[in-house]
């Protein structure tokens, strides 16, 4: 019964989101809606690496610490894309546009090898030293869900970017989709401890393996 009233439930919610001014063009603006994103995305990571920093610092957790490292670069990274982004409006010739885009396309790519070496470290802690992620309850199946759309979402994007038509915003779908496969390792540390059941050289060998992956 459920699942026959929801696409009726979506329908409904749809039309009434395109009958407003302010979602409608939210909805059908692709360029206001990843611009949106980019600042959404920035100010999360910013909020949550501060978060990890601060508990690391308390705990005196170099796990944790690492999750920090990694989401401060995330946070360096979209801050960066929406500073270039927010300066390549200002110039109106469209080559001049492209070059300044594709040179930001590059600089995202460059930071994507510091990033990898933040990743590096978490999986070492992973592999040696057991450390992994844990939620309590039924909320692993959440988060669970929300990496399957997340890394869904994701793929879908890259292909809808790959011609590279807005540099800038390809490069920012490109940092979604490395953050989408963390989301896709995160959930399978959590897994394989609440599920696991204690087996540790299963766990350390599909950590290994994911981990050299992503």
């Amino acid at each position: 019964v459920v699942c026959f009233c929801i696409p009726k439930i979506f329908k409904g919610m749809k039309k009434r989101l395109y009958s407003n001014v302010y979602s409608e063009k939210f909805l059908t603006d692709k360029k206001l809606r990843t611009e949106f994103f980019l600042y959404f995305g920035c100010g999360f990571s910013i909020v949550y690496a501060i978060f990890k920093f601060t508990a690391g610092m308390y705990y005196h957790s170099t796990w944790i610490g690492a999750v920090a490292v990694y989401y401060i670069i995330v946070s360096l990274m979209r801050f960066g894309l929406i500073k270039r982004y927010r300066y390549n409006l200002q110039y109106e010739d469209e080559r001049e546009q492209r070059l300044f885009g594709l040179k930001s396309y590059r600089f995202c790519g460059i930071l994507m090898f510091v990033l990898n070496v933040a990743v590096t470290g978490l999986v070492i802690q992973l592999i040696w030293h057991g450390e992994t992620y844990q939620y309590p309850g039924f909320l692993i199946y959440a988060f669970a869900a929300y990496s399957f759309y997340c890394i869904g979402m994701a793929v879908r994007n890259m292909a809808k970017h790959r011609k590279l038509e807005t540099p800038v915003l390809a490069a920012a779908k490109m940092l979604f989709f490395a953050c989408a496969l963390m989301s896709i390792l995160a959930t399978q540390t959590a897994m394989l401890t609440q599920f696991g059941d204690g087996n540790t050289a299963f766990a350390r060998f599909m950590n290994a393996a994911t981990g050299s992956v992503v």
